[in-house]
């Protein structure tokens, strides 16, 4: 693969009418493999509760099975959504799945449900949150990756110090507002609105671009050496001077 276009998938582990999850996070995990013989730069899944045919509720228990079953490709989430966990948490998990996979694990971040009210319910408890406090969760969650402060009580083991790239994803402009608030050097590029996907690093001091777009096979899996249905996606990432 060119070297000078960065590309990545994106994936929600479908399943097909009558699968187990267990078969299709297989086909993930094949899929995985695949791409990564085939040079792609990173594998991100998705977060999504109580949706009949996707089995990407648990995303960092996905993450480390595909991340074991691989070797260089980066793993990571696109992405878990932050209000429905303690950051603390977050901090831990992504904390131990870095301990594990040195320096191949991004957390992309989001602040939607990956649901509906009554799910949104289930997970937050607190009929009270809206999103709008993404900002301090954020904040919360850097403070357990990032490097020990002086007096701080509360840490992340594993987590602290790690540095897990951290990536915003969204429908609009909250996530750049929120990048640039946390890192003003950063720009964003945003899709044009059909597509509706933003994407902005924590940690890059220069510009980068990424553009997303559903991959969906006509032909039988086997004939091309996949075993996963159709998908690249529902998006592939494609990024130009990213590292």
């Amino acid at each position: 693969m060119d070297k000078g276009l960065a590309v990545s998938v994106l994936d929600l582990v479908s399943m097909r009418a009558s699968e187990s999850a267990g078969s299709a996070i297989a086909r993930s995990v094949n899929l995985a493999q695949h791409v990564e013989q085939w040079g792609y730069q990173r594998y991100w899944l998705a977060e999504h509760h109580s949706i009949p045919g996707l089995a990407c509720s648990a995303t960092p228990v996905l993450i480390g099975h595909v991340a074991a079953a691989t070797k260089t490709i980066r793993v990571g989430s696109g992405g878990v959504m932050l209000p429905n966990h303690a950051p603390l948490v977050v901090a831990e998990q992504f904390g131990t799945l870095e301990a594990l996979y040195p320096g191949r694990i991004d957390l992309g971040l989001g602040r939607a449900p990956g649901g509906d009210f009554q799910t949104m319910r289930a997970l937050r408890r607190d009929l009270q949150q809206s999103g709008d406090d993404f900002p301090a969760l954020l904040a919360e969650l850097q403070t357990y990756l990032g490097p020990e402060r002086p007096g701080q009580v509360v840490k992340a083991i594993p987590g602290q110090g790690s540095n897990v790239p951290i990536t915003l994803l969204g429908s609009s402009g909250f996530s750049a507002r929120s990048t640039t608030t946390r890192r003003r050097r950063d720009t964003s590029w945003m899709r044009k609105p059909k597509r509706k996907l933003v994407l902005r690093s924590l940690a890059k001091p220069i510009p980068w671009t990424a553009d997303s777009d559903s991959v969906i096979s006509d032909r039988e899996p086997r004939e091309r050496g996949l075993t996963h249905a159709a998908t690249l996606a529902p998006a592939s990432l494609s990024s130009a001077g990213d590292s």
